[in-house]
């Protein structure tokens, strides 16, 4: 028999149906609850996703948030602390949100004024990640863990400014209101070189802001051969390794 998860009520106390919060909630009042930040249907997803969880011996999850430029960060969560973070959040330093595209943070985020007109900012305070449950996923490319997206608030339940899905909805909003949707397609390319470097020389290790040199690399094709088959023999365990 599969055990229960140690924040779940026992059967007989799992409310009338009505509600799927007493599902996960033993601890009522967490952030997520206490500032109204979940919809029935969160609710509902949480409790299967620790079904899902316990189902397939999921032991950690990366609750993550996509930054200004498009890249994931967040932390990583272990499975007993779970129940904890589905209802309060897991906060991390705000400054995440103020860095460029090589992890510099280029806001004075010590001080009261970070110069960007959000108080919030100031004194590179914390601010919470909240999961959305919907969007939970088992990551295929790694063992025993999960993957959820998470909308960014300050402590006080009230939000982030630069929280991109935040953005995405309020700019979503009036076209759903017109009868529109929006339906997003990603094309992936990319090139594959040889790398001729050792992985950790000493001038390929950096520091935020200013990172190592990168690796010299060599093609692995001579190039202009669009959908040529003649030299795939070459490649042919990349391409059973992308296949796999």
């Amino acid at each position: 028999m599969v055990s229960r998860n140690a924040d779940a009520r026992p059967a007989a106390e799992g409310g009338d149906g009505v509600s799927a919060r007493p599902i996960i909630n033993t601890e009522p009042g967490g952030f997520i609850e206490r500032h109204g930040l979940w919809t029935e249907q969160s609710y509902a997803a949480a409790a299967q996703m620790r079904r899902v969880m316990d189902e397939l011996g999921i032991e950690m999850v990366r609750f993550s948030f996509v930054d200004q430029h498009g890249l994931l960060r967040g932390k990583t969560v272990t499975g007993r602390a779970i129940g904890a973070a589905l209802r309060s959040g897991v906060t991390v330093p705000s400054s995440l949100v103020l860095k460029d595209t090589s992890g510099r943070t280029v806001f004075p985020v010590f001080s009261t004024n970070t110069g960007v007109g959000i108080s919030g900012f100031a004194g590179a305070g914390d601010i919470v990640l909240v999961p959305d449950p919907t969007t939970f996923r088992v990551l295929p490319w790694t063992a025993h863990t999960g993957s959820i997206l998470c909308d960014l608030r300050f402590p006080d339940g009230t939000e982030v400014p630069f929280c991109t899905r935040s953005l995405l909805r309020r700019v979503q909003a009036p076209l759903i209101r017109r009868g529109f949707g929006l339906t997003v397609g990603v094309e992936l390319e990319f090139h594959v070189f040889r790398s001729n470097s050792l992985a950790m020389a000493a001038d390929r290790i950096g520091r935020p802001g200013e990172p190592g040199l990168p690796p010299m690399t060599s093609p692995t094709t001579p190039g202009s051969q669009l959908l040529h088959e003649e030299t795939l023999d070459s490649l042919d365990e990349l391409i059973q390794a992308l296949h796999a």
